[in-house]
């Protein structure tokens, strides 16, 4: 008998315990109403329940996540937030001018226009205009032909076009690095010109590979067709 009530005082003590060890982590106590386990008992108060919800599923609780809605499939950091990829884009333009000129002939607007819905498009991306001659004239002559052709070009870019001329720089090289003979008219043609390259960076968010990115991802190992 001695016996059967010391075990039973053991019992006793050590679920006292264990409850207060429970109360003390928690805040709280809920117990099931009868003996069958209860899905609504909670195991923890509703503000500690809420910092363990990850709202945006990407794996991080919201008690640490310090960005709280992240896209689906993201590729995540420690605290939450989207790992980027950078990409680099660029755009070249190459336009033509009649022999001593510098006046932008209107079949190349286009391309001028084009060159500054991309500036528009990346507002951090700064364009570098390059203006060249034949061999047709001595140097210095050549040297500023080249410059004010490479000015029209930029003058239309921040004119017509309303790029910021802080964003736009023009050079004039003469006739130095022809791309094509000039002991023809076709290849003087050639050189008389000026060209422009523009690089801007792209970020975009990593995706995560799950098991239905197949249907929406062709470069798949599982889409690729040889």
């Amino acid at each position: 008998m001695k016996i059967y009530r010391f075990m039973t005082l053991c019992i006793i003590t050590s679920t006292f315990a264990l409850v207060q060890n429970v109360f003390a982590e928690t805040g709280t106590l809920t117990f099931p109403k009868d003996s069958t386990y209860n899905n609504n008992a909670r195991l923890y108060s509703s503000a500690i329940q809420k910092r363990l919800n990850d709202q945006d599923g990407d794996g991080v609780i919201d008690g640490r996540d310090l960005c709280p809605s992240t896209p689906p499939r993201t590729v995540v950091n420690n605290d939450g937030c989207s790992v980027a990829s950078t990409k680099l884009l660029s755009l070249d333009m190459k336009v033509l001018f009649d022999s001593g000129k510098a006046v932008v002939k209107p079949p190349f607007y286009p391309q001028v226009k084009r060159l500054a819905d991309f500036l528009r498009k990346y507002p951090k991306s700064h364009v570098k205009i390059e203006g060249y001659t034949d061999n047709v004239g001595n140097q210095a002559y050549n040297l500023n032909l080249s410059q004010r052709r490479a000015s029209a070009i930029a003058n239309v870019l921040v004119k017509t076009f309303g790029i910021s001329p802080s964003r736009v720089e023009a050079i004039g090289h003469g006739q130095n690095n022809p791309i094509a003979s000039n002991n023809t008219e076709a290849g003087k043609e050639r050189n008389r010109r000026v060209v422009a390259e523009v690089f801007a960076k792209q970020k975009t968010d990593r995706l995560r590979w799950t098991i239905y990115s197949v249907d929406n991802n062709q470069n798949t190992a599982f889409n690729t067709r040889n």
